[in-house]
């Protein structure tokens, strides 16, 4: 069985049209991945957007969601796994 890593954004700038249909969400660049020996994990990704936008990462293990609200940018994360999933 193996672990799935699940980056989400939502909010940002007005997201409706004079009518209030909701506009896009956030696009979201991955830009790099990586995972070494021992279970340490770093994401690296971008996004750009005129508002706060919240950001979620569910590193897959059953560990608390990692989040935080922000502007556009490039951000890095990291975690650390208890054990290696396969």
């Amino acid at each position: 069985m193996g672990a799935a890593l699940v980056l989400a954004a939502c909010g940002g700038a007005d997201r409706s049209d004079d009518a209030g249909v909701a506009g896009d969400p956030p696009q979201i660049s991955i830009l790099d991945v990586s995972v070494r020996a021992g279970g340490a994990a770093t994401l690296e990704y971008a996004f750009a957007d005129d508002g706060p936008v919240r950001v979620q990462i569910d590193w897959g293990d059953g560990s608390a969601l990692q989040g935080f609200t922000g502007e556009g940018g490039t951000f890095t994360s990291r975690h650390v796994y208890d054990a290696v999933v396969t």
